[in-house]
């Protein structure tokens, strides 16, 4: 996102105007255009201008005989022409216009649904975030590498932009569930008053209708403790939205079993990656 920047003021056009031409000096040979598909080999020049037009070049089948095909905008010679006019490292460095091109630009400050390809475009910045938020135990259970973050069975997913740089900052996600959105996790970039925001923002979705959460420790401190999110106790609810093979595991209790003051009477425990473990559900579902 900051090499876009650049690159909007170093080009003659913004970058989303792939129309505009890179002009640049060159001791190559003279190479001019034949009819908007290639270049035509010239004579040697010490020291003249070329101008490429990035949005013309055509496939090897629309190249006269004797052109030589001049790659489009996601191959490396032309990448290396635009970073190289931008004052920016050439493909050595991986830099690519292509990838500058395909970063995900939200709304400043607005919480925004992304959509598969988005997810896709920008799974290893939602990883990131995904495993800074999940550091403190070793990482998000169900994400081992950026392309996790397309499981299937992740149908919504929420990032924004929060702070001053064009990075994303707080994504959460969840499942599409017959209850409304099960969300399942966060993701966020460290910052204090991004996770301030995240939280808040998850807090009253959650209150609405379509949406619940099975939690406990930190998380239920956040949302319930803190923010008041219902809790959900009816014991043939939970056992439904659990589904008959989770609720014959779950031993159902209630009252917290070792610390009764806790908020709530909907605690149950029941296995999570192979280990016993106490949860409630909190939210407002269908």
């Amino acid at each position: 996102m900051k090499l876009k920047k650049l690159l909007e003021k170093s080009l003659p056009k913004k970058l989303k105007d792939l129309k505009s031409t890179i002009q640049l000096n060159t001791t190559d040979t003279d190479l001019k255009f034949a009819d908007n598909h290639g270049l035509r080999d010239g004579s040697g020049s010490p020291s003249v201008a070329r101008t490429i037009k990035i949005d013309t070049i055509g496939s090897d089948d629309d190249i006269d005989p004797g052109y030589e095909a001049v790659g489009g905008a996601d191959e490396t010679g032309v990448d290396d022409i635009v970073n190289q006019q931008a004052g920016l490292p050439t493909h050595e460095s991986n830099l690519s216009l292509t990838k500058i091109m395909k970063e995900l630009e939200l709304p400043k400050g607005k919480y925004t649904k992304l959509s598969t390809s988005d997810i896709d475009t920008t799974k290893e910045e939602l990883f990131n975030l995904i495993q800074t938020a999940y550091a403190s135990i070793g990482g998000h259970l169900k994400f081992k590498s950026p392309g996790d973050v397309k499981d299937p069975d992740l149908k919504y997913w929420v990032a924004a932009d929060i702070d001053a740089d064009p990075e994303l900052d707080v994504v959460y996600f969840g499942k599409k569930t017959p209850f409304g959105i099960k969300h399942t996790g966060i993701g966020h970039d460290g910052e204090k008053s991004n996770i301030k925001s995240l939280l808040m923002r998850k807090t009253k979705e959650l209150k609405a209708p379509g949406n619940y959460v099975e939690l406990s420790g930190g998380a239920f401190n956040s949302f319930v403790g803190r923010g008041g999110v219902p809790t959900i106790d009816d014991e043939d609810l939970v056992r439904a939205i659990l589904g008959q093979r989770r609720s014959d595991q779950t031993i159902w209790h209630g009252q917290h079993p070792t610390s009764p003051s806790m908020k709530g009477n909907g605690w149950y425990t029941r296995k999570i990656g192979g280990k016993e473990t106490t949860k409630i559900m909190a939210g407002n579902v269908k």
